[in-house]
């Protein structure tokens, strides 16, 4: 009965320095009662909490693990953990207390936003979406669950690129952008699906839309470029590979299709250092230097041509067969 009593007079003291913003006062109230008896399970879980306040984590997660040791059922205190446990980085430990405090608790929408948040980190989106629309389910415009959503959505789309499933990979990409109507990256990456799909009128304002939100992002401007290219609208292409390669955002690809459009404008000498820039940024870049050396031809430099040519049968042998016939 008095191990009792002292300990609810230390608890008491303890909560008053801890509302009253005297964490360290707190902490040396419980630590001064654990020298005169033996600590209960409200003292660990008080220490744990004011160490979890003043940032100290780690040690945090080892008094939530002894009270939890023996109050397995306390959703709270697995919550508590979970947090300290996610900024450890043990993000599987982090999900599995974040399970158990919203299992045990389940108007804990923190913890299950918390597990959702993890399983996005382990990289499992799929998952992470289910627990994400079980919050929206209760609370349609909870903000992090909107924006977790879009998230799991945008990996969700990625996988299905990376796997070949190009249509499907669209549909997570166009289903996230009403939840975050501002986000580059999914504009970006919906567009790029809807051009690989043949899409090219939605492509093109996917990429529009991108641009708009970021007018110096070079991504919408290579996918327009590539558009008008696609489409036979060569002025505007060539105004669009020019305008990419003074602003730095060109890629090898970029320099070659602005060879290309140079030397159909007759514009050779300009389509030659652009073949050249092109070669430079992909070593072995065979069309580029094969390209590169009919362009010489015309300009009359057969010998630089010559060996232009054989820089390209070097990188690809088998090109001797498709353009020289041996």
């Amino acid at each position: 009965m008095a191990t009792s009593h002292l300990a609810a007079e230390t608890l008491a003291l303890a909560v008053s320095h801890h509302l009253s913003g005297r964490l360290d006062e707190a902490l040396q109230a419980i630590d001064n009662a654990a020298t005169a008896a033996p600590v209960m399970p409200e003292l660990t879980l008080a220490k744990a909490q004011i160490l979890l306040d003043q940032g100290k984590t780690a040690l945090a997660a080892v008094e939530f693990r002894k009270f939890l040791n023996d109050n397995n059922s306390h959703a709270v205190a697995h919550h508590n953990l979970a947090i300290c446990l996610k900024i450890a980085g043990d993000l599987a430990g982090a999900k599995s207390h974040f399970g158990a405090a919203h299992t045990l608790d389940p108007r804990l929408l923190q913890s299950c936003l918390g597990q959702a948040s993890c399983l996005l980190y382990l990289n499992q989106p799929e998952k992470a979406l289910g627990l994400f629309e079980q919050i929206l389910s209760q609370n349609s415009s909870h903000a992090e669950a909107l924006l977790g959503k879009a998230a799991a959505m945008e990996m969700l789309g990625i996988q299905h690129f990376e796997a070949h499933d190009v249509e499907r990979a669209a549909v997570y990409f166009e289903q996230c952008i009403p939840l975050r109507p501002s986000w580059l990256e999914a504009h970006l990456n919906l567009a790029i699906c809807q051009l690989q799909l043949n899409h090219l009128d939605a492509a093109q304002s996917s990429f529009q839309s991108a641009l708009q939100i970021d007018p110096k992002h070079a991504g919408p401007v290579r996918g327009l470029a590539s558009i008008a290219l696609r489409t036979g609208r060569l002025e505007e292409a060539l105004e669009l590979h020019q305008h990419l390669a003074e602003s730095g955002g060109a890629t090898p690809e970029v320099f070659y299709n602005l060879g290309l459009l140079l030397q159909n404008a007759g514009r050779l000498r300009d389509a030659a250092q652009c073949y050249e820039r092109s070669a430079s940024l992909r070593p072995n870049f065979v069309e580029a230097l094969l390209n590169l050396g009919h362009v010489l031809r015309e300009l009359g430099e057969e010998e630089h041509a010559d060996v232009v040519w054989q820089d390209a049968v070097r990188a690809d042998p088998a090109i001797a067969v498709s353009y020289f016939g041996g």
